[in-house]
């Protein structure tokens, strides 16, 4: 077979050339490469339409709410004291879906902002901004399947003289499931933990500043499978300056751990919730 091999005069013009054209095809990419680092500076999401909105992202750093009399302050420790509606059960009669009627949903507003550990806040001075904006500090905590992650959201999240990162039921409820399911306490690659609110329950509120608020949850681990339970939380919730933050105080009576939408957790006076976690067609950055 016939093949054409070049003159040894063509070597050093075709080296030049391939120099030539490497050096530039280098330059391209450097410039491309400059262009997709700005472009992810501007645009973090990897969208540039600029007519999008973003939301904001905000530090937390939590503040001590306004003080109150002692009357006031009287009154919202026996609230937070006051049990929870006995369920007849002492805890959850299991994850069977009930046909009952809850009653009304409870419609959630809208979170506009993002704070520390991509938790949504932003919700309006309402009881219903309190109770989404607990939703939201619950499902960063569980998001963060370990224990460091857990304790930095309550860091966040806590005014003064509320839970820490010793204290707060949060802690203790990511130490129980880590250990039941034979993880350590810095949590695995492998380990996927998702609580998504499901019922909501609005205690009671004392003034437009503090509303006890409670959330039950279906959480779903992801680890070598997948599995769910029922989880519960309720939290003395205060505004502080612009924001809703767990209150100082012992932590509120403990809800029965319940399934969403179950007899149980209609008893318990629960209801369902309609809420998205952001407004649509917003981006963090």
């Amino acid at each position: 077979m016939l093949q054409h091999r070049p003159t040894p005069s063509a070597y050093p013009r075709r080296r030049a050339l391939a120099l030539i054209l490497g050096a530039t095809g280098l330059l391209i990419l450097l410039a491309a490469g400059i262009t997709l680092s700005l472009a992810a500076v501007l645009h973090p999401t990897g969208h540039a339409d600029p007519q999008t909105p973003r939301i904001p992202v905000i530090p937390i750093q939590p503040a001590s709410p306004a003080p109150v009399s002692p009357q006031v302050a009287a009154a919202r420790d026996a609230l937070a004291a006051r049990p929870m509606p006995d369920t007849g059960t002492g805890g959850a009669y299991g994850p069977q879906v009930s046909t009952r009627d809850p009653g009304t949903p409870i419609d959630l507003p809208l979170g506009t902002q993002v704070g520390a550990f991509g938790t949504v806040t932003g919700y309006p001075h309402t009881p219903q901004g309190a109770l989404a904006q607990l939703a939201a500090i619950d499902a960063a905590a569980f998001r963060s399947a370990s224990m460091p992650g857990v304790r930095a959201v309550i860091r966040s999240w806590a005014a003064p003289g509320g839970p820490t990162p010793r204290t707060w039921s949060g802690v203790k409820s990511m130490a129980s499931l880590l250990d039941s399911i034979d993880v350590p306490g810095s949590g695995s690659p492998l380990l996927g933990i998702r609580a998504t609110p499901a019922m909501g329950l609005i205690k009671g509120s004392i003034g437009p500043d503090f509303t006890i608020a409670c959330i039950a949850f279906t959480i779903d681990v992801t680890y070598g499978g997948t599995s769910q339970r029922p989880a519960t939380d309720c939290q003395r919730m205060v505004w502080s300056t612009d924001r809703w933050l767990i209150g100082p105080g012992p932590e509120p009576a403990e809800a029965p751990s319940v399934w969403p939408d179950t007899d149980a957790a209609i008893e318990a006076g629960f209801r369902d919730l309609l809420q998205p976690e952001v407004a649509p067609n917003l981006r963090i950055g």
